[in-house]
């Protein structure tokens, strides 16, 4: 394996869909933070929130994707301006 094998490897996300060689730095790390794993965080924040709150599963997922999603967006959004910003 080489250094680049090692530094673009991101298991369950979506930048295993793509050959990241191909693509631009901002968009393979859109694509590497895009995963099951913070799918599966999301959820999970969800289904514990339900109970606590005593709304639904559905309820509980929409007040998670909009506090949990926003803050995922916000800090993807300023790390793809930062290398935007530095490598051009």
């Amino acid at each position: 394996y080489t250094f680049t094998d090692i530094k673009n490897f991101s298991p369950f996300s979506l930048l295993g869909l793509f050959n990241p060689d191909e693509l631009e730095t901002w968009a393979a790390y859109l694509l590497s933070c895009v995963n099951l794993f913070e799918v599966l965080f999301i959820c999970s924040l969800a289904y514990q929130l339900a109970p606590l709150t005593g709304m639904s599963f559905s309820e509980s997922l929409k007040i998670t994707l909009l506090s949990s999603g926003s803050g995922l967006f916000l800090w993807i959004s300023f790390v793809i301006f930062l290398v935007v910003s530095f490598t051009a």
